[in-house]
């Protein structure tokens, strides 16, 4: 599943700068040429951007290393504990308000079977105290 999520992006990257591409080929020379112009004219611009997606790339890297204790090795990470443990009871959650009665819809008919059983039965199951119920 994560290996899934991780290649969406490259996908969707790809197909982009293949659609730039095909655009860009498709395009009349005038219009190339007033393309050309107008990014000369707001180079500065992109200048300014890559170096601020630069150095916000760089800063991030750098407050997200972390160092094990035992090995003393640095590795990037992109979430804290605190933050993962979140994501994951948030993620949790949002899988079994989607998918509870296909997850569970086997222990219920167990569920359901053995209730059924030792209710029919008590001879067979002497504890006094314990009524399974289906819910």
């Amino acid at each position: 599943m994560l290996e899934c999520a991780a290649i969406i992006p490259e996908i969707w990257i790809s197909d982009l700068c293949r659609t730039f591409i095909k655009w860009w080929r498709t395009l009349p020379e005038e219009r190339r040429a007033y393309w050309r112009s107008r990014m000369l004219k707001r180079q500065q611009f992109f200048y300014i951007a890559g170096f601020g997606v630069l150095t916000f790339g760089i800063v991030h890297y750098v407050t997200h290393v972390s160092e094990t204790p035992v090995t003393h090795r640095r590795r990037y990470l992109a979430f804290t504990k605190e933050q993962f443990v979140k994501l994951s009871e948030y993620l949790y959650t949002v899988v079994m308000l989607c998918f509870h009665l296909l997850l569970l819809l086997h222990v219920y008919v167990h569920t359901f079977l053995c209730s059924q059983v030792v209710n029919l039965h008590p001879d067979l199951f002497p504890a006094e105290n314990h009524t399974l119920v289906f819910q």
